[in-house]
């Protein structure tokens, strides 16, 4: 029964190369994470976005393979690392990767940022020759969390992925039916990366059944899968427990929270709830949230936004000078790529968690 999550994965990830994603989807403000992507072989996934709002959206995603770089997936005879979705208002669409029963199972993950709020999921279809076997259904991550509580057994097939660009050590602990400890393991997950396993062949156990308890040292995302009735397969729930987030990034709604750079220019008010707002990052249109503006962060082509060139940017890994965090008009920070920078905070994570909190 484990070959069909073996099949299914190796999986997962999230976050792509930073200033890249809101380049290509210019004023996105909403973010969807598909924690796993299987296709060829008996495997095929679809992704579904619903628009529930009335209003005109778009949504690209981006498609990365496990090591974190661009995957070409197969729609309608087409490869492509990117698709573009436009979505009107009340709308769904779907799309589905071809079918390749004689090549290899392809995995890795996705990334979609959208212009409006969406239901999106991810389906993984099995077949049968020509005929569909099993599938299971997976809601999106709207944001990443650094514990998850979940059923499991020997079976339970999990996938994990680090949304940061620093390394993340993850620590997984099986209990039995009576909370008793059953086995217990820690890896090292550098940024971008992912990983899966069986959940008995991780931690060599033969036969259990009882619960998963995931712990990690920076926020990730976490699927599993269950194979108790093999070939039929279910998503459980992810079982986050973001009660802690806040202890990562001690903020509060009431809070002004503020990006300013190291040569005194104001960057913006880190503000979802205010994303209407002229000085919001979230604003797509205004001087400190749209991607072609000089004084945002969001700009891949800027002195703030470059992942290369700039040594004041807050995507740029090399960078020595690069913003700082206010809040309350004290700097708590810097908000920046580079892990070797004192109290750096990754910038996705601080938009994802402000984002995911609304305030």
């Amino acid at each position: 029964m484990q070959s069909c999550w073996k099949r299914l994965l190796p999986v997962v990830a999230l976050f792509a190369v930073q200033p890249y994603i809101f380049g290509q989807t210019t004023g996105a403000s909403y973010s969807y994470y598909f924690a796993h992507i299987a296709t060829g072989s008996v495997w095929r996934t679809t992704f579904t976005y619903v628009n529930p709002s009335d209003s005109f959206s778009t949504c690209d995603t981006n498609f990365y393979s496990d090591s974190g770089g661009p995957l070409k997936l197969s729609f309608g005879g087409v490869k492509t690392s990117v698709l573009h979705y436009s979505i009107p208002g009340g709308g769904t669409l779907r799309g589905q990767t071809d079918s390749d029963p004689t090549g290899p199972v392809v995995t890795g993950w996705a990334l979609g940022v959208c212009t409006g709020p969406m239901k999106a999921s991810a389906l993984f279809r099995s077949y049968k020759g020509s005929v569909p076997e099993a599938e299971g259904s997976v809601l999106t991550s709207t944001s990443p969390a650094s514990r998850f509580v979940t059923f499991s057994d020997q079976i339970t097939g999990v996938a994990y992925a680090n949304p940061l660009s620093t390394l993340s050590t993850i620590t997984f602990t099986a209990r039995n039916l009576s909370g008793q400890t059953l086995g217990t393991k820690s890896l090292n997950l550098p940024g971008l990366s992912h990983g899966n396993f069986n959940v008995g062949d991780f931690l060599n156990l033969n036969s259990f059944q009882g619960s998963l308890e995931v712990d990690a040292s920076s926020p990730i995302i976490f699927l599993s899968l269950d194979f108790e009735s093999a070939p039929v397969f279910s998503a459980l729930p992810p079982g986050e427990d973001v009660s802690g987030a806040d202890f990562v990034i001690p903020i509060a709604s009431t809070d002004v929270v503020e990006i300013r750079g190291t040569d005194n220019q104001y960057l913006g008010l880190v503000s979802f709830a205010q994303r209407t707002g002229v000085n919001s990052v979230f604003n797509p249109l205004g001087l400190y949230g749209s991607s072609t503006s000089q004084t945002s962060i969001l700009n891949p082509f800027g002195n703030y936004g470059s992942s290369t060139f700039s040594d004041l940017s807050a995507f740029n890994p090399s960078a020595q000078q690069p913003p700082y965090l206010l809040i309350n008009s004290i700097t708590v920070g810097r908000v920046t790529t580079n892990s070797s920078i004192q109290n750096a905070i990754d910038p996705w994570y601080l938009l994802g968690y402000i984002r995911g909190k609304n305030y």
